[in-house]
């Protein structure tokens, strides 16, 4: 008995310390760091589009930066452009402003704007397992004999995970493919 009050005791006042510490930030202001990516002339090589949970018709469109010695992809989701983003590795997500964009712009999600926003303040970054949309590549290949980039995708995604529960979770697959890699233009 006197266990398990000392216990809920520990964890309302977690609760209202978490409150507290999100309630004082709300006059700090947000920095976001932005990386996105300024692409001119890009035409998309390949696209998907799928149904995502809470996101709604979401596409993923792939062109190239050889450049960059790499790919680029663009997110829209309902018929914006949300982000493009360089390839780096096999893993590529949306940026901070651009999660915190979709909160202020999808109604469903506009209930947790304190919650983003309050990660934001203390933290500094939205945290993957609360909020994250992301792309996987999987065999991800550029043969620049052939002059093509290859890759297998999925669409993964977090929506608002808080205290194990989550709004939805998904993982997508977009399928698979082969892309001409141009020459760099310097």
């Amino acid at each position: 008995g006197a266990t398990l009050a000392v216990t809920n005791t520990h964890n309302m006042l977690r609760v209202i310390v978490l409150a507290a510490v999100l309630c004082a930030c709300a006059a700090i202001p947000v920095s976001i760091n932005n990386n996105d990516v300024q692409v001119q002339d890009k035409k998309i090589l390949w696209s998907k589009c799928t149904e995502a949970p809470v996101l709604g018709h979401t596409c993923i469109g792939v062109y190239d930066v050889p450049e960059n010695l790499t790919l680029g992809l663009e997110f829209e989701v309902k018929g914006q452009i949300i982000d493009n983003a360089l390839v780096q590795g096999n893993h590529t997500c949306l940026s901070d402003a651009k999660l915190l964009s979709l909160v202020s712009n999808i109604p469903l999600l506009a209930p947790y704007k304190p919650l983003i926003t309050g990660f934001l303040k203390v933290y500094g970054f939205i945290p993957a397992e609360v909020f994250s949309i992301c792309v996987d590549l999987s065999d991800f290949n550029i043969d620049m004999q052939a002059k093509t980039a290859h890759a297998c995708a999925d669409l993964v995604s977090t929506v608002m995970c808080w205290k194990g529960k989550c709004l939805a979770t998904d993982d997508k697959d977009l399928g698979c493919f082969t892309v001409p890699f141009g020459k760099p233009s310097f």
